[in-house]
């Protein structure tokens, strides 16, 4: 890179506040959101060549803890947000001693929708006592190799971190989506979002949702999208569904004849109107009541799981409140949430799990939690699939990890490809060899082929979003980061990473569309370009509104609609198949 290509990257670090050293280290990108893409993102990181000195092989991860990790505050709330988090930087000489030419990105694991709410709102991270490098990014081959995770950070990177500014945020779901799912936790409990089947949750802003294994609380509040932003998609990724029993072997889940379970009745155990297991499979021998654990509802896993199988147009219930959902399982009591949600069903409960780790911990038994769910009971959850978030399906120290499985849902497999000679779904839950580690026992076989085609229904696509213009130093490091983590997902080996399908291969979407009481600012598209003898006849606008919960389209289909429904000037606007709800 040349002095002038320097100077402009600089440049456009400071005009978005992006702090600097004495040293004139840099921190080019600072973000913070989705637990889906922490590995993802602290691998590729190593690999983006940004400055002078070359790729930012220098690691340095921390686990979650205010006092040794990085911190997110919100300044429009002054709420503060902590995960572990990692940070990587380039030098001339050794991870040790950073040099004028440094570059630095950095990453805090928060939530989706926390993530947005910190790049949308004027936020900072600070960093007091860094200590010893955490281990959490796996050693892995990809394209470009993967650097060094140096025991300590350096001072003059741990300086930068002095109320930097958040200028990306990592997500599940659309910006659009984060917003609305804001908006509709902070209407009224009971009452309509904007006219809609969607119902208020009735948190105020500030406030906290709390867990009802442990302490943990999750942070509520407002913030607004901006009129410009940029998001670059990661790639396409399912949520699992996950059961699990302490019981006797062939009693309840731990009946391995339940294999599938159809969206509907998912729909009504996750809202409480079906509670035993009996309602699954209709085998009625050792049927068990079912506990349920869901998760925050201004997650994007949550949303994505709530608008693609309960709250949907033809189902339009919910996991919290759904306006045909059975009141007496409702989490509000007389218009207030119940929090920690912790209510009974007819024959089993439903409780609240605060993140990633605590849902699988909860279903597991993994981590030390305050509580578990009750002794002998048969558990359902959820969560996004990654090698990351499901290495510890079977080493939890509880009992609950003993029968550890996935479902099918509408007897679509999310992991394997069942059109395969060899296939015979199992319901194990792959795992790696060795902590951390990617890959190793059934990771040769995952193929996530019914997430790159559309047919299983609960996924969406993990991004990075800046806020601006899309040539700002952080969008242009965000694209980066996301062309380079394509090179860490690999299907068909021992030594598989099969996180997500890459951007690239997935030969679906899903319809975008307003959602309710949100005013956009750009053309409602899908993002598709159509091409005929060389001719542009289809605007490539950028993706706008909400998709959480959007039919599935073909990419081909899309285009395909463009170029035979619309008219096929050049100068017109083509949107494709837009405000198609599932």
């Amino acid at each position: 890179m040349n002095h002038l290509m320097r100077v402009l990257i600089v440049l456009g670090a400071a005009q978005m506040g992006v702090v600097s050293s004495s040293n004139a280290q840099t921190l080019v990108a600072n973000g913070a959101g989705s637990s889906a893409l922490y590995l993802e993102a602290g691998q590729a990181a190593q690999t983006v060549s940004n400055g002078v000195d070359g790729a930012l092989t220098c690691l340095w991860t921390a686990k979650s803890d205010p006092a040794k990790s990085l911190v997110a505050t919100d300044t429009t709330t002054g709420v503060t947000e902590n995960g572990q988090s990692w940070i990587a930087w380039n030098t001339s000489t050794n991870c040790a001693t950073p040099d004028a030419n440094t570059v630095v990105y950095a990453y805090e694991q928060t939530d989706s929708v926390v993530g947005n709410r910190l790049l949308f709102n004027p936020s900072t991270t600070t960093l007091t006592t860094p200590t010893a490098s955490a281990g959490l990014i796996y050693p892995v081959t990809a394209a470009g190799g993967v650097g060094n995770e140096v025991s300590a950070l350096p001072a003059g990177i741990a300086g930068l971190f002095a109320a930097a500014p958040i200028n990306f945020a990592g997500t599940d779901i659309r910006p659009e989506d984060a917003e609305f799912a804001t908006v509709r936790a902070l209407t009224t409990g009971g009452a309509s979002v904007g006219g809609s089947q969607y119902i208020g949750l009735g948190y105020a802003s500030p406030s906290s949702i709390s867990s009802a294994f442990s302490g943990s609380v999750f942070h509520v509040a407002s913030f607004n999208l901006p009129s410009s932003f940029q998001v670059f998609k990661f790639g396409a990724v399912p949520i699992l569904v996950t059961v699990n029993t302490a019981s006797a072997a062939g009693t309840g889940f731990a009946n391995t004849a339940i294999q599938n379970i159809d969206s509907q009745t998912l729909a009504s155990i996750f809202d409480g109107s079906l509670s035993r297991t009996e309602d699954v499979s209709g085998i009625t021998t050792n049927s068990e009541g079912i506990t349920v654990v869901e998760r925050e509802p201004v997650s994007g896993t949550y949303n994505t799981f709530e608008f693609n199988i309960p709250n949907t147009v033809d189902n339009q219930t919910s996991q919290d409140v759904g306006l045909l959902q059975p009141a007496a399982y409702q989490a509000l009591s007389g218009g207030v949430p119940i929090n920690p949600l912790n209510i009974s069903t007819k024959d089993g409960s439903k409780l609240r799990a605060i993140g990633t780790g605590e849902e699988l911990n909860a279903i597991f038994g993994g981590g030390s939690l305050t509580s578990y769910p009750p002794a002998g009971a048969s558990i359902i959850g959820y969560a996004f699939w990654s090698t990351q978030n499901f290495k510890g399906a079977y080493s939890g120290g509880h009992s609950l990890n003993t029968n550890a499985r996935y479902l099918l849902v509408d007897d679509i497999d999310p992991l394997f490809n069942q059109g395969s000679g060899s296939y015979s779904y199992t319901g194990i839950i792959p795992t790696p060899v060795g902590s951390p580690a990617p890959g190793g026992a059934g990771f040769a076989n995952v193929t996530l082929t019914n997430v790159a085609n559309g047919t299983y229904p609960i996924w969406s696509f993990l991004r990075l979003v800046t806020s601006g213009a899309a040539n700002t130093a952080a969008a242009q490091a965000a694209s980066a980061l996301a062309t380079a983590a394509q090179s860490f997902v690999s299907f068909g080996g021992a030594a598989s990473q099969a996180d997500f399908i890459p951007a690239a291969n997935a030969t679906v979407l899903r319809s975008h569309f307003i959602p309710p009481t949100l005013t956009l600012t750009s053309v409602l598209s899908n993002g598709t370009t159509v091409t005929n003898s060389g001719t542009i006849h289809g605007i490539n606008e950028p993706e706008s509104g909400g998709d959480v919960g959007g039919e599935v389209l073909t990419v081909v289909s899309d285009q395909d609609y463009i170029k035979d429904y619309q008219a096929s000037s050049a100068t017109s606007k083509h949107v494709g198949h837009t405000g198609l709800r599932r």
